[in-house]
């Protein structure tokens, strides 16, 4: 089981083409100076806001309820 740590491997018209592993735990808690460390060197292109705001301007006001 992969839950208990063991490997699996797909298999396609006989022939391996994945592993399914178990995912490691996650830190549940992380300090202040961490979280904005990891945060700020992650950060999304700069030209990213722009361009949701040139989206966001739209509506869907005209559109009739579901």
């Amino acid at each position: 089981m992969v839950q208990a740590g063991e490997d699996m491997i797909i298999n396609l018209d006989g022939r391996p083409v994945a592993r399914l592993t178990a995912v490691g735990r996650r830190p549940q808690f992380i300090i202040r100076q961490e979280f904005v460390r990891r945060f700020l060197s992650r950060q999304a292109d700069p030209e990213l806001r722009a361009d949701l705001d040139e989206l966001a301007a739209d509506t869907t006001d005209d559109l009739p309820p579901l």
